[in-house]
């Protein structure tokens, strides 16, 4: 989870991943981390590098929410997460 410590405008989010990985994953976002709200869901996740591109929105925190995992290590493989806009 990333804390902009006040709300922050962004469209964009780049997950990085090594050989293990999730292979099905939301990406939500929150004013409060009490309610959170998708933005971007998947069960299929892309390569190595999976770059999500969402209409623009306004949120405090963001965070990659794992559904399913392709390997026993999966999520513990995301090294890097990445927000733009």
């Amino acid at each position: 989870m990333l804390n902009f410590g006040e709300k922050a405008v962004f469209n964009k989010v780049i997950l990085y991943w090594e050989d293990a990985f999730g292979k099905a994953y939301e990406i939500q976002v929150s004013d409060n981390k009490k309610i959170w709200e998708n933005v971007y869901s998947t069960g299929n996740r892309g390569d190595e590098t999976d770059e999500i591109k969402f209409d623009t929105i306004t949120a405090r925190y963001v965070r990659m929410y794992g559904t399913r995992q392709a390997t026993r290590y999966g999520y513990h493989s995301l090294w890097k997460f990445s927000v733009e806009n």
